[in-house]
């Protein structure tokens, strides 16, 4: 009860209650507030766990986790590490996710080196947190970010940055723009497009930091055009494939039912062009001063 974080003992009519209630209607959800996997060991279920607490537009999760009572005596590492090694798969390479965590009460010692082992850090200590048995416990929280690439949506702090970003002349030169753009400009647009409800504006996170951006913008129910910038001091290092081929992959965690990304990409722009081809996008047409690209996506 401690670990699920529960009041009441579960009952067999309980449970059954809360899948057929809660998890089952989740499974037709686009952004469940959770994702639960079984944990088998020769096709047998010898625990569940999965992400909870998901906010999607943070792209972060705790995860959660419970395996066999009588495996905990002899297998309690052995699962849990094997389980985080899991999950962080489906969090970090297939959901991009930004950050995942744990939050225990302090009853648990023998599993805080097994999620320090496997790359996460405590945060946070909540000291004399929560009342168990009559006695005040810590709450522990460790964390673990994703530190290859991830994600987020563009904010108002990232105004200035964006700026010096689009206004650089090596950036200008492919934009299909050619007028210098003053602040203000930039700042009225930019304020549009961060909170337009069909437009999808993200930037790219790495190991030095923010990198890149990408923007998807509906222009009909189920088509969006894309355009992405990296930031000139990372250009040349791969960032501009690793922005498309990502990115693309989360237009339908934030737009509905797109089927269609468009690219348009100046006849200059040798890098744009080796990108979207390696990626297979197909040309659609082809004028005297773009290429128009297009893919279809799953929605």
């Amino acid at each position: 009860m401690y670990h699920l974080r529960q009041t009441e003992l579960l009952t067999p009519e309980g449970q059954d209650q809360y899948f057929s209630t809660i998890i089952a209607k989740q499974f037709e959800e686009q952004r469940p507030h959770q994702i639960l996997f079984s944990f088998l060991h020769q096709n047998q279920c010898i625990g569940y766990g999965g992400l909870v607490h998901i906010d999607w537009e943070k792209a972060t999760a705790e995860v959660s986790f419970i395996m066999a009572t009588e495996l905990e005596k002899n297998q309690f590492e052995t699962n849990w590490s094997l389980y985080l090694k899991l999950i962080e798969e489906v969090a970090f390479e297939s959901l991009h996710f930004v950050r995942i965590n744990t939050y225990a009460y302090d009853l648990r010692p023998h599993l805080y080196p097994i999620l320090i082992k496997a790359g996460f850090i405590e945060e946070q200590r909540l000291k004399n947190h929560i009342l168990i048995d009559g006695n005040m416990k810590d709450v522990l929280i460790h964390g673990k970010h994703n530190t290859a690439i991830a994600f987020r949506k563009a904010d108002a702090e990232d105004e200035s940055r964006t700026y010096s970003w689009a206004s650089n002349p090596s950036v200008r030169k492919y934009s299909f723009q050619k007028n210098e753009i003053s602040p203000i400009e930039h700042r009225e647009w930019f304020q549009k497009k961060i909170t337009d409800s069909d437009c999808l504006y993200l930037l790219l996170i790495a190991e030095k930091g923010i990198c890149g951006s990408i923007r998807f913008d509906k222009i009909n129910p189920h088509t969006v055009l894309l355009s992405f910038l990296i930031d000139p001091t990372e250009q040349g290092k791969g960032y501009g494939t690793i922005i498309v081929q990502e990115g693309q992959l989360l237009v339908n965690r934030y737009l509905d039912d797109v089927h269609t990304i468009q690219a348009e990409v100046m006849h200059s722009n040798e890098a744009s062009h080796y990108i979207f081809r390696k990626l297979d996008y197909e040309i659609s047409e082809s004028d005297k001063e773009k290429t128009t690209y297009v893919k279809k996506i799953n929605s």
